[in-house]
């Protein structure tokens, strides 16, 4: 190594310091500037709390018998399974089931009694419908906003998507709403998750919901007199209902969506089961709309497909395969009835068979769909955006 390339660098820096002007002292009081703090990230929305565990694990606590009545479907030249006590007795002990968690989420829960007996036997079973309120807020308090499940299955099947999901869905929507962000909001509109008995038996359960809405006078009654339906109109009333109908089942492969609705005009092409429909009557397609844009904001990835076209100038019908659910009663007395649903036999092969299980279900897009169905409804409650009032004569399906 050669010492004079070494120390000539040396020398020329000591020369070039030696000619700077002497720095300012700092002052001794002057105070250390801190580092920049980075910004917290924003907390993520209350509805992201929901997850596949904690969706599954109220699905699994289910009884696996839960029956009140229904139409198994087994191989030609097989037995169904019959309809015996233990799943009567299932379907009771689901409902007290629901009735205490919805307590621990500290709600105050009304059960509306269900009775029924099958054609034939002398016992009647005491069933009900479990309800729970989350009264709203200011002048948005008035309008109703129902969260729909049934809990029951058909005889000789767990119902995991049908329909365990719709029913996890609405309890971990309840929980949601219940976050102090919400619940301290005003003005918010009142929600009412309703979990119905006996949907397999023939909507039964819904359809005495209803009657008990219509004495409340919170569905008006399509007879009373103009000045009544006036004076309904302008009080407690419900706006939306939401009929949760399966959601848990997806596919993502070429074929695997049968559309029982391909043939009609109009008809959305739907050929793979990787979405979520929301089905309704042509005359409540607004608050459709309204509701799948909802959803969007809320979980952008989440795939939707409006079903709201019928009865149109084309198709003057309204057809049977969009009313098998528990929206069927309230699109009855005039109510914006809506079927959200993974389209149940179209899609899943399990369907109303002993293979609806949990195995079957596709967790990671079960949680978004509701995911998106809680912001959906976080947002629908809290938008100053009014519904029509309802009007004089119901939709006729």
């Amino acid at each position: 190594m050669n010492t004079v390339l070494l120390f000539a660098p040396l020398a020329m820096a000591a020369a070039t310091f030696a000619a700077q002007p002497p720095a300012a002292p700092v002052p001794a009081s002057a105070p250390a500037k801190a580092p920049a703090e980075k910004a917290a990230d924003p907390a993520p929305p209350a509805w992201h709390t929901i997850t596949a565990d904690s969706l599954m694990a109220i699905i699994r606590e289910l009884p696996a018998q839960r029956s009140g009545g229904g139409r198994p479907i087994v191989p030609e030249g097989t037995k169904p399974p019959a309809l015996d006590d233990a799943h009567r007795q299932g379907l009771v002990d689901t409902q007290w089931l629901l009735a205490r968690k919805a307590i621990d989420l500290g709600y105050e829960v009304r059960l509306e009694p269900v009775p029924h007996s099958r054609r034939g036997e002398r016992r009647t079973w005491s069933y009900a419908n479990v309800v729970l309120e989350l009264p709203g807020w200011g002048e948005l308090a008035d309008e109703i906003i129902i969260v729909g499940a049934h809990f029951d299955a058909v005889p000789g099947t767990f119902g995991a998507d049908d329909n365990a999901t719709g029913v996890a869905a609405a309890l971990e929507i309840a929980r949601v709403l219940k976050d102090p962000a919400f619940s301290r909001t005003s003005p918010r509109r009142t929600v009412f998750f309703s979990l119905f008995t006996l949907e397999e038996a023939g909507l039964i359960g819904a359809s005495r919901h209803v009657d008990y809405l219509t004495l409340r006078r919170l569905i008006p009654t399509m007879d009373a007199p103009p000045e009544a339906k006036e004076r309904i109109a302008a009080g407690p009333r419900v706006v939306m209902m939401l009929s949760l109908e399966m959601l848990g089942f997806y596919s993502t492969e070429p074929g695997s969506q049968r559309n029982p609705l391909a043939m009609l005009p109009g008809a959305p092409n739907l050929t793979v089961g990787d979405f979520i429909a929301l089905c309704t009557h042509s005359t409540h397609a607004p608050i459709n709309a309204r509701l799948e844009r909802a959803m969007l904001a809320a979980e952008p990835l989440v795939r939707t497909a409006r079903i709201d076209q019928f009865p149109s100038p084309k198709v003057p019908i309204f057809p049977p395969d969009l009313l098998r659910s528990d929206h069927g009663p309230f699109l009855a007395a005039g109510v914006p009835g809506i079927m959200v649903t993974d389209t149940a036999n179209f899609r899943n092969p399990h369907y109303h068979t002993p293979g609806d299980t949990p195995e079957t279900l596709n967790a990671p897009l079960y949680e978004r769909t509701v995911r998106a169905l809680a912001g959906a409804i976080w947002n629908i409650a809290l938008d100053p955006e009014p519904f029509p009032a309802p009007s004089g004569q119901p939709p006729q399906p």
